[in-house]
């Protein structure tokens, strides 16, 4: 039995004021994964780690950051 390792995905939106990703709660990519998008409120609020200022974000706004996180790690 083969096994293969998948990768999760981290998905954030990035922050108005400084640019640092903001990594997103479970509940708010849960409310993305609805189907029935017409009764689920699109928008959320977000505060950043790094400059502690929170926003108002959409959910069309949410990015994988999975790429950005290697860079980060290995660099440019």
């Amino acid at each position: 039995m083969n096994t293969v390792a998948v990768a999760p995905t981290l998905q954030a939106v990035i922050c108005r004021n400084c640019g640092h990703p903001i990594r997103l709660s479970a509940a708010v990519i849960e409310r993305q994964s609805k189907h029935n998008l017409d009764l689920v409120t699109k928008v959320f609020s977000a505060r950043c780690r790094k400059c502690h200022k929170e926003n108002v974000y959409a959910l069309t706004e949410i990015e994988d950051i999975s790429n950005f996180v290697i860079k980060l790690i290995i660099g440019p």
